[in-house]
């Protein structure tokens, strides 16, 4: 009976799990981006990534433009335990292209990135010298010549003061407006357009123990429209000026799971205009018109917004910019600035990986024919019990 019941045993092997991960993240900044009578560039224009690969890269560019690329570097990673780039500084200040009505005297960026241990990081800053624009004169391509536009600014100011009072309130009295106008037309041929002193841009994308973070931050500027004192001849503040704050975002993810957390900080704006006696916060999204007459026109400046949220992809990401400008848009086009613009984004994905049951299978044994060994007796045991009940059977028959 024992020989007859052997049957296959069949084993269960428990399943085996591991888990895949696979993430990606990144961050983009410039500092500026410029249109000045149709010609345009890009000032501190960073970027920064790493993925599961593993791999690493980040790229700046201090300056550009459609002309050359100046202050540029890059810095890609994709061995365990590469390195490329150096966070040292590329900088040049005689090699920037010519721009008509554009000033720059230094274009610097610094790019990195390694993989440590599997884990890729990167990073990348760029910065520039203060940016000045050509002088008014120089863009006033217009039939009406110089004398006319005089006219026009000086006519126009009571009605620019009362296009403003909603904004500013009542402006006090006796201001004396057309005594700086007068100062500002006489110095149009000297003073510059604008000036702009701009921060630097950075960004950092890192894995680190069970985080993948990318941050981005543009460090703000300050615009002086018609700055009259850089000329070092008239005692006097700029027409206009723009003061702009940082703007920053960041966006974490997990490699064990959950969802990403995306922030945005947009920068704060402030704008002065001395002859109005106006010095005011921009509220995020608020729109400031200031009315010039033709043919100047009206400026306008826009405090932008962040945001965050998810990308097609399933990414999370964040966004967040300082304000936009369109100045003296009746001068050959005037002046379009978008400054302090940064973008992050990152997701990962955590996937078990389902290794298939296996099935273990023992054949049968079967009787052993000879040998000493332990089934060999065993099997003769069996025999000789067989045959001592076959006797004894046999003798109860016969009595």
């Amino acid at each position: 009976m024992a020989l007859a019941a052997s049957a296959a045993l069949v084993l269960l092997a428990p399943t085996a799990s591991a888990q895949a991960v696979s993430y990606s993240a990144e961050s983009d900044a410039q500092a500026l981006n410029l249109q000045l009578a149709e010609n345009g560039l890009t000032v501190g224009s960073v970027h920064s990534e790493v993925t599961d690969a593993p791999s690493a890269a980040a790229a700046g560019t201090g300056l550009a433009s459609v002309l050359a690329d100046v202050g540029a570097t890059t810095a890609e990673a994709t061995t365990d335990g590469s390195t490329d780039g150096s966070p040292d500084e590329v900088c040049e200040s005689d090699a920037l292209p010519d721009i008509p009505g554009v000033g720059i005297n230094l274009a610097c960026s610094a790019s990195l990135a390694a993989i440590t241990d599997g884990n890729p990081a990167s990073a990348s800053s760029a910065r520039v010298g203060t940016i000045e624009l050509d002088p008014v004169s120089g863009l006033l391509i217009d039939p009406l010549g110089l004398g006319e536009v005089v006219e026009q600014i000086q006519g126009g100011a009571g009605s620019l003061l009362e296009a403003l009072t909603p904004l500013t309130g009542a402006v006090p009295d006796p201001l004396d407006v057309d005594g700086l106008l007068d100062d500002v037309v006489g110095a149009l041929d000297l003073a510059p357009l604008a000036t702009i002193d701009i921060g630097a841009t950075q960004v950092d994308t890192v894995r680190s123990g069970d985080a993948v973070t990318t941050t981005c931050a543009a460090n703000g500027a300050t615009i002086n429209v018609l700055d009259i004192a850089a000329i070092g001849e008239i005692d006097a503040p700029p027409v206009i000026s723009v003061i702009v704050g940082e703007a920053a975002t960041s966006v974490a993810a997990s490699t064990t799971g959950g969802d990403p957390v995306g922030t945005a900080s947009p920068a704060l704006v402030r704008v002065v205009v001395p002859a109005l006696d106006l010095d005011i916060p921009v509220e995020i999204g608020q729109t400031i018109e200031i009315p010039l007459p033709d043919p100047l026109g009206t400026s306008t400046i826009v405090a932008a917004d962040g945001a965050t949220g998810t990308t097609e992809d399933g990414r999370t990401f964040a966004t967040a910019s300082a304000v936009s400008l369109d100045l003296l848009p009746g001068l050959s086009g005037g002046v379009q600035l978008d400054l302090a613009d940064c973008a992050s984004v990152a997701g990962a994905t955590v996937a078990p990986i389902e290794v298939p049951e296996t099935t273990v299978t023992t054949a049968p044994s079967l009787p052993r024919t000879g040998g000493t060994g332990t089934n060999g007796f065993a099997l003769a045991g069996a025999a000789g019990l067989a045959l001592a009940g076959f006797a004894l059977l046999r003798r109860s028959q016969a009595v």
